[in-house]
């Protein structure tokens, strides 16, 4: 067994299902006649997390701050600068073949806009079934069973199958796409804000949808939001998310309770509280005072805590505390 592997397995989590260490994804910026590369957008900037078996990890932060490119990355729909990836002790950048078809069906993905994810062309029964096939989960004459078993599953009658996409509402095309990725029994289900386009009833019929869905298969949910309040209600662990690295993380009771990172608390004034006076004092950390690229920490040209230390150097995400909270920041909690 290579070293590095042996290295490998001594540091992972016992119970992790998705491993990643020191991941970047950078995209290059290019510029006159001849496309020279000049810079380079760091949409993912050394980020390490871990995914247990059975749970649920929430991704949070502005638009841009790199989301959406993690996962797109775990899911090898892009090649990283540097950094490893395991699922299950596997290593995921060196899949090919068989090895990656197998990991193409153990990790799926619920996306944003279930209108442009479902093929206009294709039948229900289609899209819930044609990976079946492909996978050998299913046979042409059990297809429409088991295409009945999965909108049973996921609330929806079974005699939608010969219908298509347009024909539903939202709430109900995600119901499909939601169907869809429980097809290949996966173990790892990735959703990339696939409640936000939802009206906030139907949002929370999915929201619970998911949850009982988890508890009836053990699936692993890596869940990306912008939206505070959807974390507070799936999630169990919570990771911040800042311009392409995570800046805090911990038990999501823990961290939204007391914010430690300035970004945090910034997204935490911005949910709107019943009851709840907006703050009176426009100086605490957090406000807008800048923006553009800094050698230091990134968040340090809106931070009003900032020194010149925090200009100068890059925090390291590490550990503050007891238990499992991690914050990237020399300020933390000031």
């Amino acid at each position: 067994m290579p070293l590095r592997y042996i290295q490998w397995l001594e540091i992972m989590s016992e119970n992790s299902l998705l491993s990643i260490r020191n991941l970047q994804t950078w995209f290059p910026v290019r510029r006159g006649i001849f496309a020279r590369t000049v810079g380079y957008v760091r949409a993912v900037d050394d980020v390490s997390l871990d995914i247990n078996a059975g749970e649920t990890l929430g991704v949070v932060g502005e638009s841009g701050c790199g989301k959406s490119t993690l996962a797109r990355t775990i899911l090898k729909l892009e090649k990283p600068r540097s950094g490893s990836i395991y699922l299950n002790g596997e290593d995921v950048l060196t899949m090919r073949g068989a090895q990656l078809k197998e990991f193409r069906r153990r990790v799926q993905v619920v996306f944003q806009n279930p209108h442009a994810s479902l093929n206009p062309r294709h039948t229900i029964l289609d899209i819930l079934t044609e990976a079946m096939i492909v996978y050998g989960l299913t046979t042409k004459e059990r297809r429409r069973a088991d295409a009945a078993r999965l909108l049973e599953e996921v609330g929806m009658p079974a005699d939608v199958l010969d219908r298509y996409p347009h024909e539903f509402s939202g709430g109900q095309r995600q119901r499909i796409s939601i169907a869809r990725a429980l097809s290949l029994e996966p173990k790892l289900l990735i959703c990339d804000e696939a409640v936000s386009a939802l009206d906030l009833s139907v949002r929370a019929q999915v929201l619970n949808l998911l949850e009982k869905l988890q508890a009836k298969h053990g699936l692993a949910y890596f869940f990306i939001t912008h939206d505070i309040g959807v974390i507070e209600h799936i999630s169990k662990r919570i990771a911040v998310m800042y311009l392409g690295r995570i800046v805090e993380s911990g038990a999501t009771a823990e961290v939204l309770a007391a914010p430690l990172h300035p970004y945090t608390r910034l997204l935490m004034r911005a949910v709107p509280r019943i009851g709840s006076p907006l703050p009176e004092d426009d100086t605490q950390p957090g406000e807008i005072t800048g923006s553009g690229i800094t050698n230091g920490c990134p968040f340090a040209p809106r931070c009003a805590l900032a020194d010149r230390r925090c200009r100068a150097e890059i925090p390291i995400l590490g550990s503050h505390g007891a238990g499992s909270r991690r914050v990237a920041c020399f300020k933390a909690g000031q």
